[in-house]
């Protein structure tokens, strides 16, 4: 499954009613996929497409532009079907390009391992990585990368307790360009093995000013030089500390709610917030205490009706491609599930088809259409369901209090000149 804008809008954003025939449709001329709508000749890289392009495959639609830079991290032997999927070794070995530099944010990391996902003539440039550790585990992190002069270890500032630096982000820097990739996996090996997981890649940037940059900013004023009018998405942030005044509305849910606000999306109440995640938080004694009022008003206003959070149940766990193990990047702990019983109403099976096995440690909130059919916004983000990713107001909402590292990027229909998205099911 996946979304398009153009389901029913030909290359000039007119509407195209539904070929009458329908799937029977026998028509090979491409001016009747003009102006006429087919459902399973519909691809979600954005543009139109024939009868003569359906044939290809997945490693082919994987390779090529994607119109949206959204992918599925490819589990060995799972069939996708249409879906655009990558590996991370992918990502990282392009042979157009040739790497610079490159940062890596993320909550775990094993460094050796990470290094091997590098093509060996890449694996001794400059890597840059930025956590949240402390204590041992900073101690570890820092002894592992010790062992390789190429690498800088930056430690993320956790401003409040039990808070967690967990951005999971890299940036590519190339002779000509630089790409941005945020996406939901840790960097250890079993995150990317046999589990679902969303990867985002922002189009190559081209570089603005062509200068050059102090050691201590490399990546502060990298970032200033690159011309960002390609990428179409919005960033979603969360960032540790407490939040006030002008600084309210800039990050977490806060953040969702005043673009959702802003580009005037006129979502009707009836379409329903669906949230997919892999770990749960204690969201409080009652669904009012922050559930059902807070955070779902950023998402969807006072007025939308229904929540349905998709999380993994026992039998799901069991019958991954992991077994049991799988249930370690899935934690929501008994004590905190026990003083929250009322979240069970809103419980929505996990399934995604052929790869429903793949354990999900993809996280991502959307709205969709009662019947199924049209998307009104999409986020995909290293944000789970918890008031530290999210953020929590406090002294009469007038603060915002997030403990923890968040990143994410929201897909609005409005960027891509278009009123909704279409959900289109692609054959596996």
């Amino acid at each position: 499954m996946s979304f398009s804008t153009k389901q029913s809008t030909n290359s000039d954003g007119l509407y195209r009613p539904p070929c009458k025939y329908g799937r029977t449709c026998y028509r090979k001329n491409p001016q009747h996929f003009e102006e006429f709508y087919h459902q399973d000749n519909e691809v979600l890289v954005g543009h139109h497409t024939t009868n003569a392009n359906i044939t290809k495959n997945s490693e082919d639609v994987s390779t090529n532009e994607n119109f949206y830079g959204i992918y599925l991290f490819r589990v060995s032997g799972v069939k996708y079907g249409r879906i655009p999927t990558i590996t991370l070794k992918e990502i990282l070995n392009s042979s157009d390009d040739e790497l610079v530099s490159s940062i890596q944010f993320n909550y775990m990391f094993d460094i050796p391992w990470l290094r091997e996902q590098y093509p060996e003539r890449f694996r001794s440039l400059p890597l840059t990585i930025v956590h949240g550790f402390q204590g041992k585990m900073k101690k570890s992190l820092d002894e592992s990368a010790a062992n390789y002069s190429n690498i800088r270890i930056c430690q993320a500032h956790i401003r409040l307790p039990y808070g967690t630096h967990h951005t999971k982000m890299m940036m590519l820097k190339y002779k000509d360009g630089l790409k941005i990739i945020i996406h939901t996996a840790n960097m250890i090996s079993d995150d990317w093995d046999r589990r679902t997981q969303g990867i985002w890649i922002s189009p190559k940037l081209k570089d603005l000013t062509q200068s050059t940059s102090s050691p201590l900013f490399e990546w502060i004023n990298c970032l200033h030089s690159y011309d960002f009018r390609p990428i179409k998405v919005v960033l979603i942030a969360s960032v540790s500390g407490r939040h006030v005044g002008e600084s309210l509305n800039k990050f977490g849910h806060t953040r969702l709610g005043e673009v959702l606000h802003t580009c005037n999306s006129q979502i009707p109440s009836s379409w329903p917030v669906i949230g997919q995640f892999s770990s749960i938080g204690s969201l409080g004694l009652k669904p009012t205490d922050w559930f059902t009022t807070e955070w779902s008003s950023s998402l969807a206003g006072r007025g939308a009706r229904g929540l349905r959070m998709i999380y993994p149940c026992v039998e799901d766990v069991r019958n991954s491609l992991e077994g049991y193990f799988a249930g370690g990047c899935l934690p929501y702990t008994k004590r905190t599930a026990e003083k929250q019983p009322w979240l069970c109403q809103f419980f929505y099976r996990w399934h995604a088809f052929e790869h429903s096995r793949c354990a999900p440690h993809i996280k991502s909130y959307t709205r969709i259409s009662p019947d199924g059919q049209q998307i009104g916004w999409f986020l995909l983000t290293s944000a789970n369901l918890s008031k530290a990713a999210w953020g929590a107001y406090e002294k009469s909402k007038t603060q915002l209090m997030i403990r923890s590292y968040e990143l994410g990027v929201l897909f609005l229909p409005t960027n891509y000149k278009v009123s909704v998205f279409f959900l289109v099911f692609l054959k596996l």
